[in-house]
């Protein structure tokens, strides 16, 4: 692979990163609102049904069976971290 192909393949890796950070910081606003409703209304920040579902409904989107164990580790992260975040008031 010539080295101008390969910095034109990182650019679009760049690009997409700079989507996907918008979404996951728009996404930890919302993560922040739904922790102050739970503490509002004493609910527990985890919620294992929740992550079963999210998880359910992820991988049925999925459509590259090489990576389904990558994108359940990722939003296993994802939620950890959010739960991180629903705690903080």
């Amino acid at each position: 692979m010539k080295t101008h192909s390969l910095h034109g393949i990182r650019k679009k890796i760049d690009r997409i990163d700079r989507k996907l950070m918008k979404v996951v910081i728009k996404r930890y606003g919302v993560v922040e609102k739904i922790g102050r409703l739970k503490n509002k209304a004493g609910l527990p920040v985890v919620d294992k049904k929740r992550e079963k579902d999210i998880l359910e409904r992820i991988n049925k989107l999925n459509t590259n069976d090489e990576i389904k164990s990558s994108i359940k580790n990722i939003y296993k992260c994802i939620f950890n971290s959010s739960y991180k975040v629903e705690r903080v008031e």
